[in-house]
C-alpha cells in the first residue's frame, strides 16, 4: 500500500515585498502536507529542473544523496589534482636545478 505522507507537496512562494529578490517565505502552515517542526528542503525548479521527475520524498532524497556523493567525489578528485600539480611543480624545479648544474659543469669543462 502506498505511503501518502511520502508525496511531495508543491507550493508557490508568495511575496508582499516590492523588491522580491530577498526574504521570500512560504507559509507552510497554510500549505497541505506540513506540520510544525517538519524538516523541509526548498528547491527552485529552474535551478534543478531534473528534480521535477520525482514524485516522492524518498526519490528526492535518493537523488540528492547521489548529487552529494558526486560533489564529494569531485572535491576529492580536485584535491588529488592539486596535490599532483604541487608534486609535478616540485619535480620540475628539481629537474631544472639538475639541468642548470650539469650545464654549468659542461661550461667549466669547455673553458
Amino acid at each position: 500500500m502506498r505511503d501518502y505522507t511520502d508525496d511531495l507537496t508543491v507550493t508557490r512562494v508568495e511575496s508582499n515585498l516590492e523588491n522580491d529578490d530577498e526574504h521570500l517565505f512560504v507559509k507552510l502552515g497554510k500549505s497541505n502536507g506540513f506540520r510544525k517542526g517538519d524538516t523541509v528542503i526548498v528547491l527552485h525548479y529552474q535551478d534543478l529542473s531534473n528534480v521535477m521527475d520525482v514524485s516522492t520524498v524518498s526519490e528526492l532524497k535518493r537523488k540528492l544523496d547521489s548529487y552529494a556523493n558526486s560533489f564529494r567525489r569531485a572535491k576529492e578528485l580536485l584535491m588529488k589534482l592539486e596535490s599532483t600539480e604541487i608534486y609535478y611543480k616540485e619535480q620540475l624545479s628539481e629537474l631544472k636545478a639538475q639541468y642548470n648544474y650539469q650545464l654549468s659543469r659542461l661550461k667549466n669543462k669547455i673553458s
